[in-house]
């Protein structure tokens, strides 16, 4: 399960209606990902369903420029999908 392996920090880094996303530390090597963590009570079913499609899309994608999921945890109330880390600089700061 997802907190036998990773450990949730404090640090959110952003949210929308169906997820936050929050920075998170492996336990074994301490190396820092990021999180998005879905709620599954807040999250119709058919957005459920939605949500399982864009996990098996995004694992199956290998592209420099677009995230890449590393491990997805569920449980009886959230989904997790571990990414890399994404808490640098932010694009927008980067161009002005």
């Amino acid at each position: 399960m997802f907190h036998h392996h990773f450990e949730k920090s404090e640090k959110l880094i952003g949210t929308n209606p169906l997820y936050e996303l929050r920075q998170v530390k492996c336990v074994l090597s301490n190396e820092k990902k990021c999180c998005m963590i879905f709620r599954k009570s807040e999250i119709k079913p058919q957005t459920l369903t939605m949500v399982h499609k864009m996990l098996k899309l995004l694992k199956s994608l290998d592209h420099p420029n677009i995230i890449k999921v590393e491990e997805a945890y569920e449980d009886l109330t959230k989904i997790y999908f571990v990414l890399e880390d994404i808490t640098g600089p932010s694009l927008f700061n980067y161009v002005m």
